[in-house]
């Protein structure tokens, strides 16, 4: 095989285009994925974990360089790092961990020896208690710093996993600093924390006010959170707990909720403390009226009625003076859609005097959201008119237009 012959021409060429600052790039190397990372050096385990590039090679070295180990990352980009030769937790003890791969810049951790794992969670002023990761059956104490003494606030073991949560009574306030220490066979491990200010969590959504009977609660908090809600039902106080989604949100369904009572919900069981307690006022859909007596107060007490009952009143006998009564207390119930008849015998007179009374109250706030005046299998007596007569007179009325169900009524 012969080789093609170079020309001088070409060489002096390719030196002149050199020379002359034409570039010639080597390949860019990339960064390692953002999720490399490497664990601590625990010496009760001897194994440091990670997670980078698959394929990379990782060498874990003493700080004078000695190679100690050296393995490759799995097909998800994790490794573990098992040492044969055991080593010791010494003061000032370093090593290093080395991540490389072809094409992509080298990353360099220090990792530092330490007799075993001890990580603890923030710790809130309200909350009053400390959550933290350690080795296996390890007692954990806690102390308060007052000046130059610890005080012992609580000592408790850790679970076969290393978890501890430990409780005070104490209350401490925010800035105040804790003593941990952590001991396994003759080892402790001591780190000094400065507790938080707890920032009260709030709970959005809940209305001040909702109708008796089945209520569709929504709020917003804090995601992972438990709300504490209370209510009344006929058969007593009702308390349950509902836990809110990683957006912060929750629903509940509360049923045979009791009116006239107050809705309660709360904050409760997260990292930083309780919410303050939000509350509802639990309101009639329908008032049924025994009798005219104390019509304000009722009123008052339901102003955001939907439906007024009023079949169970005397309607039999002529009560136009309680009927004006009526309508003059019934100002300011925003939400009222309906009056209801059905199935009552009712004066004529009744009829005529609420009907009078409602139009020459107009306009009435009720005017807004009144849909219906339910006559639905009414019969009509001492009527001066007959039904057709009655229709008559009555559509000389805007407030006929408001009347449901007229072709059930029966008038006598």
């Amino acid at each position: 095989m012969k080789l093609k012959k170079i020309s001088a021409l070409s060489l002096v060429t390719v030196f002149a285009l050199s020379a002359l600052g034409t570039p010639v790039h080597a390949a860019k190397l990339q960064k390692l994925p953002a999720k490399t990372s490497v664990s601590a050096l625990y010496v009760n385990k001897q194994t440091i974990t990670g997670s980078t590039a698959k394929g990379a090679t990782i060498k874990l070295a003493k700080s004078n360089g000695k190679l100690v180990k050296q393995v490759k990352a799995n097909k998800k980009g994790n490794f573990k790092l098992k040492l044969t030769k055991k080593i010791k937790a010494k003061k000032n003890q370093n090593f290093k961990v080395t991540i490389t791969k072809k094409g992509y810049k080298t990353k360099v951790f220090l990792v530092k020896a330490q007799a075993f794992q001890f990580d603890i969670n923030k710790v809130y002023h309200l909350k009053k208690e400390i959550k933290l990761k350690t080795a296996a059956k390890a007692t954990v104490t806690v102390y308060q710093v007052s000046g130059k003494k610890q005080i012992k606030l609580a000592s408790k073991k850790a679970t076969k996993a290393g978890n501890a949560t430990i409780k005070y009574t104490k209350n401490l306030k925010a800035g105040s600093k804790l003593v941990i220490k952590s001991t396994l066979k003759k080892q402790t491990l001591k780190k000094t924390v400065k507790i938080a200010k707890s920032n009260v969590p709030t709970l959005s959504g809940i209305a001040k006010e909702y109708f008796a009977g089945t209520i569709n609660l929504k709020g917003k908090s804090l995601k992972n959170a438990t709300i504490k809600i209370s209510y009344q039902t006929a058969s007593g106080k009702q308390n349950v707990n509902v836990k809110t989604d990683k957006q912060g949100k929750f629903t509940k369904q509360l049923k045979n909720v009791a009116a006239g009572t107050t809705l309660s919900a709360r904050v409760a069981n997260n990292l930083v403390g309780t919410s303050k307690t939000v509350t509802a006022k639990i309101s009639a859909h329908t008032v049924v009226l025994h009798n005219h007596s104390n019509l304000t107060a009722v009123f008052k007490a339901n102003p955001h009625m939907v439906e007024l009952d009023l079949t169970q009143l005397d309607l039999k006998s002529d009560q136009g003076d309680k009927m004006v009564e009526l309508v003059d207390a019934m100002h300011n119930l925003d939400n009222l859609a309906t009056i209801n008849f059905a199935g009552a015998t009712v004066n004529f007179n009744n009829l005529l005097v609420l009907n009078d009374q409602l139009k020459s109250n107009t306009p009435l706030s009720i005017m807004g959201t009144f849909t219906s005046l339910n006559l639905e299998n009414v019969q009509i007596t001492n009527s001066n008119f007959t039904k057709d007569e009655l229709e008559q007179e009555l559509a000389k009325s805007s407030m006929f237009g408001y009347i449901s169900n007229w072709n059930t009524v029966t008038v006598s």
